[in-house]
C-alpha cells in the first residue's frame, strides 16, 4: 500500500484520515512476521543487557546509572511503545538497552552494520538504514512500521544524528517517529539521557498518544519541546555554575572526549543529517564575506 505525502494528508478531512490510517495499520499488521527471528532476539535480550552493563561499567558500579525521573505508569499503559531518545554520544544505545523494560528494535544508520557494534545491534533487534538513500529510507521505514504495527517495541533517535551543540538541549527532530505512532497506534515514550563524569542520568517521560487527526509538524514540535524540557530539568538539578569557573577550552575537550570514545564517527558526515528549518548566523553573513571593496 502506498503512503501519501504530508501535503496530500493535510487536504483530507478527519474521516478520510481515519480511514487512511486504519487501512495503513491493517496493511502493515498483515505483512509476514518473522516469528523465529523475534524469538531469537528475545532469547538474547538478557545476554545483551549483561553486555551493556559491562560496556557501561555498571556491573562494577550499579549506582552509575540514575533514573532521574520516571513518569511512565505501566499500570495505566503497558502495551507496545515507540521509544524516542535523544542522541549525544556512543553510550546512548547500551544505556537504553540496560534500562528498557523489554527487547526492542532500534532504527539505526548502517555505517556500523559490519563492526562489533553492528553485531550487538543485530542480536538485540535492528532495522538498518542508509541515511543517504531516499529509496533505502523508504524501505527501512516500512520495515520499522511493520514491526511497530505488529506490536513490537521500537526505538527511534528522532534527531537522526548526534547532538554535539554546546547548549542546545535537543536538535530539531524528524517526523518519522510521529508518523510511526499515528500509523501503528502505539504511543511515544520519550527517553532523555545526560552524562557527567561519574553519573549517567535518564528521564523517562509519560507515553504520548498521537491522534490520527493531529498536525504532524505541530506534533513533531511538541515532542521536541517536551524532550528539550526534560533535558533542561536534568540540567537544572545540577545547580548553577559561574561562567568564570568553566575552562575556556571546555567545549573542545568535550568534543574530543566523545569522538575519542567512538573514533569511527565522522562529524562531517553526520552534520548533513541535522534537521534544519532555520538560518544560522554563519549562513546570514556568508554572502557579506564574499563582498569585495
Amino acid at each position: 500500500m502506498e503512503r501519501l505525502s504530508k501535503k496530500e494528508i493535510e487536504k483530507m478531512n478527519l474521516e478520510q484520515k481515519r480511514k487512511y490510517y486504519d487501512e495503513l495499520r491493517e496493511y502493515y499488521t498483515g505483512l509476514k512476521e518473522n516469528k523465529l527471528a523475534h524469538k531469537v532476539h528475545q532469547i538474547f535480550n538478557p545476554l545483551i543487557k549483561v553486555v551493556a552493563k559491562n560496556l557501561n561499567g555498571t556491573n562494577k558500579d550499579p549506582n552509575k546509572i540514575v533514573i532521574f525521573k520516571n513518569e511512565w505508569n505501566q499500570n495505566n499503559y503497558n502495551g507496545p511503545v515507540i521509544y524516542a531518545c535523544n542522541h549525544t554520544n556512543s553510550h546512548d544505545m547500551p544505556f537504553v538497552i540496560e534500562v528498557a523494560r523489554n527487547q526492542y528494535y532500534v532504527y539505526a544508520g548502517n555505517e556500523i552494520e559490519n563492526d562489533i557494534n553492528g553485531a550487538l545491534f543485530k542480536l538485540n533487534g535492528v532495522v538498518f538504514v542508509d541515511r543517504t538513500s531516499k529509496e533505502d529510507k523508504r524501505k527501512s521505514f516500512d520495515e520499522l512500521l511493520k514491526l511497530s504495527c505488529q506490536g513490537k517495541d521500537t526505538l527511534i533517535f528522532p534527531e537522526a544524528t548526534w547532538n554535539v551543540t554546546p547548549s542546545n538541549p535537543m536538535n530539531n527532530i524528524y517526523s518519522g517517529v510521529i508518523e510511526t505512532s499515528i500509523i501503528s497506534g502505539n504511543p511515544i515514550v520519550p527517553l532523555v539521557t545526560e552524562y557527567t563524569d561519574n553519573k549517567w542520568y535518564m528521564y523517562i517521560g509519560k507515553p504520548i498518544f498521537i491522534y490520527y487527526g493531529a498536525d504532524i509538524n505541530q506534533a513533531r514540535e511538541y515532542l521536541r519541546d517536551t524532550m528539550a524540557t526534560m533535558k533542561w530539568t536534568i540540567w537544572e538539578s545540577f545547580g548553577q555554575t559561574k561562567r568564570e569557573e568553566i575552562p575556556a577550552n571546555y567545549y573542545e575537550e568535550y568534543l574530543n572526549k566523545i569522538y575519542t570514545e567512538y573514533p569511527k564517527l565522522d562529524p562531517e558526515f553526520e552534520s548533513q543529517f541535522v534537521y534544519k528549518d532555520y538560518i544560522t548566523e554563519e549562513e546570514v553573513f556568508e554572502n557579506i564575506k564574499k563582498l569585495t571593496k
